[in-house]
């Protein structure tokens, strides 16, 4: 659960400008992390996802 949760407050942190720029990767980590098997799996997605959000917007800036 609280990889969801973390899951959803970072996506609300991204605005919706950003979130167009990220929108495949966006569809691409909640497909796999609904089927993630357990929460250890579903934080290092969330994790990963994070720094690559990170990573794609500081190079379109």
């Amino acid at each position: 659960m609280a990889a969801e949760d973390t899951l959803r407050h970072f996506l609300q942190t991204v605005s919706m400008q950003e979130q167009a720029k990220v929108q495949e990767l966006v569809r691409n980590v909640k497909a796999d992390f609904f089927a993630a098997r357990s929460e250890d799996a579903r934080v290092r997605l969330v994790h990963d996802f994070m720094e690559a959000i990170h990573d794609r917007l500081r190079k379109t800036k």
